[in-house]
Formats: C-alpha cells, structure tokens, sequence
C-alpha cells in the first residue's frame, strides 16, 4: 500500500497489520474484543494519574479501523447511553458489523465506511479515540490523519488510545518480514501465502542451529505464528506497509499534534519498577526526569515489540500526577484474579493464588479481608469501601493507616497485571443463581459459530462446541434442572456429543459425566470468565 492509498484496518485482539485491500473479502481480521480500549478502563488509568476523564456511560466513542465490530459493538451493548461511531474501509467488515448491531438491536452505534486519510467529521467531537491496530500498518497519509483527528476531535478531557510496533524490538521480526516477502508469490490467494509463510519458516527453524541468535528467532517465530489465524501472518509479515517506531519517535509526533502520553493501557509496560525491576535504577539515572526517555529506554532494556500508548490533549499535560499512586484507587472499581489457598494459609497469614497460580499473602487484617473480598467477588468488581465494610462478625480496622496498606498493595497487584481497574462498576453472575444467563452479546456471538464470545470484562473467551451449544439454553428462562434435562434431550438426539465438552480430553469408558455434571461444569466456566449477568 502506497502513501495515499486507502487506508483501513486490521483489529484482532493482538493481532496486528493492515493488510492489502482485496484480502478483507477473502480472509477477514479477526475481530475481537481489546480490554485495555474499554472506556472505564481508560478512564482508571487517568484518574490513577490524577486526570478526570469522560463518563464512559455517557461518552461518545470514535474507533478508527474498527473491522467487524468486535471490539465496538460490545462495548455500545454495555453502555445504552453512551454513542459509538466506528470507521472501516472495508465492505466486508462494514456489512459484517452492521449485521451484528441489527441482530442486537443496537441503536447508539454506527458503523460508517471511510478511509482514514480521507476522514471527514462535521461538528463531531469524542470523548475516546480507538485506535488499536492500525497506526503501524497504514501509509503516512493515514498515520498523521489519526494524530489530526485526536487534536481536533478530541473533547477537552477526551482520551487516545493508539496501538503501533516498536523498535529496537521489531527489528527481529523483521527478519521474518523479509523471507516472507521474498518466499510467497503475490498472486496465490491471501490464504496460501500465510500457508506458505508457517510452512518454510517451520522449515528452516527445523534446520538451522538454535544455539545461535538467528536460529532462535526463527525458532520462536516459527512456534509463536503457528497457530496464529491466516488474517495475521498477511497483516504483519505480508502487507505493504508495517512501519515500527522508536517510542520517541512516536512520541514526538504526537507531541507535534500537541498530543502528550500518559502511560501504556497495560499499565506494568509503562512502569520500569514492575515490567523490568533490576533494570529500572538504572533506566531511572539515563532517563533523569525525562518521562520520553523513560520510556525509550525501557524498550532498549526489554526489547519490546509493541505498544499500546495512552495519549490526552497536551494542553492538559501540567495536570498529570506521574507516578501514579496507590491513592488514586480510592475510587475506582477493582477486581483481582485471585483464589484463596487454605493450604498456605493460617490463622494469621491470608494466602491467595492469582491466575498464574503466583502466590500472595497478606498479614493485615484490613489487606486480608480486602484480598479476600476480592477473591470472593471475582470476576466482579469492588470499591475500597465494599471492600473493608464489616459484614456480620467479619470486619478489619478501618482507619488511613489500613486503608494505605490495602491500596498500596492493591496497586502492586495492578502493577504486576492481576488486578483490573475501572470508573464503572460491574457485576456478574454466579454459578449458582437460580436461573442463569450468559450475556446478550454473547449469546448472539455462539449463535453465529465463532469459537469464542466477548465477556462483560470486555476479553475473549474460548467456548468449545458443547459449550457453543449450551449458550443458547442458559437465557435466564431455565433453572439448572431444566437446562440439563434441554442438554440431556439433545445429547440423546445427537444434537451434541459429551465429547463436545471435554475440548480434546478423552472420554473415560463407563465414567461420562451426566448432563447435569455437564451444565455445572459449564455454568462454573461462564460465571469465572464473566459471562453471565447477575440477578435482578
């Protein structure tokens, strides 16, 4: 792709490119919920350092690239009175969005086609700018229009946020760039030349000596796309334009579009201390009190390879409070992955397992019932207050001196990516109330076949066939009893086979577990990913 030319979007989750306009037809991105884009969750970040931003209630929302809807049309189903416009070149992801807002109904989106470059807005302003996947992956034309449209669309508190690749650590990658350019024939169909491209790199990672650093990366290359979707590999390794940047760079244009960063959506990549701890002294003393340089030189120590920059107005940069504080977590919803560990824990210690099944223990009282409040809540989240409030026997000391304790150690937990944060509070469901639902756009999502549905935590979460198959009982209308004599009825017919659910474990001969097993293992699934609303 050109200078000047169209340009549109690519949007799965992490995946990034923007590939050729006539492969979108033909190979559709993966459109996918992005967590760190949710306007409640931008809005936490800001008020960790110390900016008020938007209520996402009532925002309006612009998504630059936005594909087929799948990050933008959850959110405006989470948010009935907010507005949400998102922008797409392609045909194909604009039908495929509308048809997913028309089957939900959705009357606070649209979903427009437009080439970036070419943009026009009347007196349209956005509370939140989307741009995840796109800025890398379009011409100049199209990068300097995304930066012109945060300055002058921006409201005056409005937030960026603005996805690209980084160097030094794109550097490798690019090396995989380069074979795929020179290896794939242009005219075979966009899904041969991905085949193409995991075959011969699986090839020379087979052949090469790993014990040197250009064996290495093509070895870890070679495993990491493997399994990645086709939409990808052409978006990344294949499209005409993939430009990566030096984070100063970057920076330094928006700065020129009188934008100023603020931090990464994941909030432990802007924080040396948390994303590399033996390095952040000395990042601290080649940086100084250069908050650019801060960031620059944390690439060059972690070698990154992407960013996701969270950009406001330069005009309200004096206002950022950097570091951000425990304190600015006093009022916002938090929710932490964690499970209590009675085998680690006593009398006096707390011990909980976080997702990657980490180890946190507490000793105060007030941090102890925090933590267990937590988990207990989990995927839900709570305030400070919610937290610490006594509840029959249960209570901990309530004072400044507790309430600091709690936040400083809720914050590490943010800071090390296992907590989450949010302006807006949320609930879910639980397993066990009387006549479960999964969530509106998730059940619309398993009707359609895809393999995976958007939480109410904004991610994506895998579903397997039986599962896919089970959704559609679980509207709230059942109780347990009656989704499993459903489920049972349609096991029977063939409908469904127990297998179906197992996602690759064999069936033990003569141990096959009963429809109702089955609906409560499932039920227990969708209540810890989020996927059910609560009760009335």
């Amino acid at each position: 792709m050109k200078d000047g030319a169209n340009s549109g979007s690519h949007n799965p989750s992490e995946m990034s490119g923007q590939g050729a306009r006539d492969t979108s037809a033909q190979l559709p991105y993966i459109s996918m919920p992005i967590p760190y884009t949710h306007p409640g969750a931008l809005a936490g970040l800001m008020a960790l350092y110390g900016i008020a931003a938007p209520p996402p209630e009532t925002a309006d929302v612009l998504e630059l690239g936005c594909a087929g809807g799948g990050n933008i049309i959850p959110l405006a189903a989470q948010f009935p009175r907010a507005k949400f416009i998102g922008v797409d070149l392609s045909d194909a992801h604009v039908m495929a969005a509308r048809q997913r807002i028309a089957a939900l109904g959705l009357k606070n989106i649209e979903i427009r086609k437009g080439d970036i470059a070419k943009l026009r807005f009347s007196k349209e302003k956005f509370d939140y700018v989307l741009c995840h996947g796109v800025f890398s992956w379009v011409p100049t034309s199209a990068q300097k229009a995304i930066l012109k449209i945060c300055t002058e669309r921006l409201t005056r508190n409005g937030v960026a946020a603005i996805s690209y690749n980084v160097l030094p650590g794109w550097h490798l990658r690019n090396v995989i760039r380069d074979l795929a350019f020179f290896h794939c024939k242009k005219a075979d169909p966009p899904k041969a030349r991905a085949d193409q491209v995991r075959k011969i790199l699986a090839e020379l990672a087979a052949s090469v000596n790993t014990a040197d650093p250009y064996g290495q990366v093509l070895a870890h290359e070679a495993k990491r796309i493997a399994g990645l979707p086709s939409s990808y590999i052409l978006g990344e390794f294949l499209s005409a334009e993939n430009t990566a940047y030096y984070f100063e760079e970057f920076a330094g244009m928006a700065a020129a579009h009188r934008l100023s960063y603020v931090c990464e959506g994941d909030l432990a990549a802007s924080l040396p201390e948390y994303l590399m701890p033996s390095a952040a002294p000395r990042i601290a003393e080649l940086a100084g009190s250069d908050p650019v340089l801060k960031q620059q030189y944390l690439d060059f120590f972690t070698g990154r390879t992407f960013r996701r920059s969270v950009l406001i107005r330069s005009q309200r940069a004096k206002e950022l409070r950097a570091p951000p504080t425990p304190d600015g977590l006093r009022n916002l919803n938090i929710s932490a992955t964690l499970k209590a560990d009675a085998a680690e824990s006593s009398e006096t210690v707390s011990a909980f397992k976080d997702g990657r099944a980490r180890t946190v223990k507490a000793k105060d009282p007030a941090v102890r019932l925090a933590l267990a409040r937590l988990a207990d809540a989990y995927p839900s989240m709570l305030t400070l207050d919610e937290m610490l409030a006594p509840v029959g026997t249960i209570k901990a000391p309530r004072d400044a001196a507790s309430e600091g304790r709690v936040l400083d150690v809720v914050f590490k937990l943010l800071a090390s990516g296992r907590a989450n944060i949010s302006t807006t509070p949320l609930r879910t469901g639980r397993m066990d109330q009387p006549r479960p639902k999964v969530w509106t756009v998730a059940r619309a999502e398993a009707a359609t076949g895809q393999p995976w549905v958007t939480s109410r935590t904004h991610h994506a979460v895998a579903l397997n066939k039986g599962l896919s198959h089970l959704i559609k009982f679980i509207d709230g209308t059942r109780d347990r009893p009656a989704i499993a004599k459903q489920l049972a009825l349609n096991l029977s017919a063939g409908d469904v086979k127990i297998s179906d659910f197992m996602t690759g474990k064999p069936v033990p001969e003569g141990k096959a577990p009963s429809a109702l097993d089955l609906v409560q293992r499932s039920l227990a699934y969708l209540a810890v990913n989020a996927l059910l609303e609560p009760v009335p």
